[in-house]
């Protein structure tokens, strides 16, 4: 959820550090947004993804199990 116009990114990284995926979403209007990830494209494994809103960086863990 944006409060205001922001630019918008992920990046998601595997537990080496390695960067597996980047998702720009660019600059977007205020409101709701969702992204959704196929879980193919990841091995099973721990990953941190961390969302990019302007200034403002969020990191969480997610784990993939198949």
């Amino acid at each position: 959820s944006l409060e205001t116009q922001s630019n918008v990114s992920v990046e998601i990284v595997d537990i080496a550090g390695k960067v597996v995926k980047t998702i720009e979403q660019g600059n977007q209007a205020a409101g709701n947004y969702s992204i959704t990830l196929d879980a193919k494209e990841f091995a099973e494994g721990s990953y941190f993804y961390t969302f990019t809103v302007g200034e403002e960086r969020v990191t969480k863990r997610m784990i993939i199990t198949k």
